[in-house]
């Protein structure tokens, strides 16, 4: 089903009261619950914190990033607003495609309500003509609530999150968790290999977090793993005979031939941000006893012998901004090199205070630098490459932005450069490149 860039109405309908919220052109009464859903705490009037007046991120294409030879994809968000609610419902997808290479802020077309919608990029479409992308709203009184608990309350009727697909051809939203709906609380998807028409999605069913598999409408939902608690990081390898996840950060391989998970012995209380080798044959995970201190470990396929690849020397995870916002950053990540002999990383540079990219050989444990910061204290972050393994894009802090960066892989002594011109206090999250499909094409 298509459906036009709107969100449900009915989210706003409340019961009588009298307290009035302007919100855009609509006028709202607050009072202890919202309808259809419900929601479990008693709210109060929108502070004027939840909704800001702050300049609005302008994103442009550099001329070094034009020559770039991937259109690409991620996610834009401001910077420092003060609290978690407006830093979150500040991310924007777009994608940056064609030549001359043009920006859609595709976020910018599903939200209708604002200052409370986020949206940020998921993934591409097989064929690269469309993208997945989420859409989540948050009632701003359950966005006070956490702000002052410290805590997130994920509750029915406090949000809504939904997977919508785009196409770049026609321009058209499709959402795909609405109908039938299954749950209020959708996180991500990804195909999954060893079917072409099926999607696995991620999404919360009875207060539990757990990857379910569907039909690419979002039709006949059916659950993949069989372990208790939240199950997070779900990720399958290239060929479809096995899959990896962590539930309650312990993580395991599910083997789809014979319908058993294993539990991969690490002897570590954290285990998590696992990612499949291109062959399917190794399995590589970050691990320790907790975010800032843990490190890059690898197992084969099935989760047998488990082995140290790098150390990361305490490097944390990533801040999105300096805010004193109290959900304020995410796990980095790694990425394998399309031959699976290489990941690439980030670890913090003892010399430098600098988190810096290395690449590190599978086989044999040569380790390179990959970007040197010239100023102390810089973060690279969330790397990704091309699909011909040519490029390496990533975000870097070095200018006082979050800015998205690229450098060559062929030849790495040559500088990394800047992709994207921001408004200043803007940032980047989770670039991807576009598959199959270079610019121009």
């Amino acid at each position: 089903m298509v459906s036009k860039a709107t969100f449900p109405k009915n989210i706003y309908l409340v019961k009588s009261g009298d307290t009035l919220v302007k919100v855009g052109a609509k006028i709202f009464v607050i009072v202890s619950f919202l309808l259809p859903f419900g929601c479990s705490h008693a709210t109060s009037p929108v502070d004027s914190w939840l909704q800001p007046q702050y300049e609005k991120c302008q994103l442009a294409v550099t001329p070094e990033g034009a020559k770039l030879p991937w259109d690409f994809a991620a996610t834009y968000y401001k910077r420092n607003l003060g609290n978690t609610y407006d830093l979150f419902t500040s991310l924007h997808a777009f994608v940056a495609v064609g030549q001359p290479r043009k920006i859609i802020d595709v976020g910018a077309l599903l939200i209708d309500v604002p200052n409370q919608i986020r949206t940020n990029f998921i993934l591409w479409t097989h064929d690269g003509r469309g993208i997945y992308l989420l859409k989540r709203w948050e009632d701003p009184n359950n966005g006070m609530l956490e702000e002052r608990t410290k805590n997130l309350h994920i509750v029915q009727g406090a949000y809504l999150a939904d997977i919508y697909s785009y196409s770049l051809e026609t321009g058209a939203f499709v959402n795909l968790t609405e109908s039938p709906r299954s749950s209020y609380y959708n996180d991500g998807v990804m195909y999954w290999p060893a079917n072409p028409q099926k999607l696995i999605l991620s999404t919360m069913i009875n207060m539990e977090l757990k990857p379910y598999i569907m039909d690419l409408d979002g039709k006949n939902k059916e659950p993949l793993t069989k372990q208790p608690g939240f199950s997070y990081g779900f990720v399958p390898s290239a060929d479809g005979t096995r899959y990896a996840f962590h539930a309650n950060y312990v993580l395991y391989i599910g083997n789809i031939e014979n319908n058993q998970e294993t539990k991969v012995q690490t002897n570590l209380p954290f285990n998590f941000s696992e990612f499949w080798s291109p062959d399917s044959q190794k399995l590589a995970f970050i691990a320790g006893v907790d975010t800032s201190h843990s490190d890059l470990y690898i197992t084969d396929r099935d989760g047998g012998e488990v082995k140290l690849l790098a150390r990361r020397n305490a490097a944390i995870g990533i801040p999105f901004d300096e805010s004193s916002s109290f959900r304020n950053g995410g796990s980095d990540y790694a990425v394998w090199t399309p031959d699976s002999r290489y990941v690439i990383y980030g670890a913090q540079d003892p010399k430098s205070d600098s988190r810096e990219l290395y690449k590190i050989g599978v086989a044999n444990g040569h380790v390179v630098q990959l970007t040197h910061s010239s100023k102390p204290g810089t973060m690279n972050y969330f790397p990704e490459i091309s699909p011909d393994g040519q490029w390496l894009a990533f975000v870097s802090s070095g200018n006082g932005n979050r800015d998205l960066l690229a450098m060559s892989l062929k030849y790495p002594e040559r500088p990394a450069f800047s992709v994207l011109a921001m408004t200043p206090g803007c940032g980047i999250l989770w670039p991807h490149f576009r598959p199959k499909a270079p610019h121009g094409s």
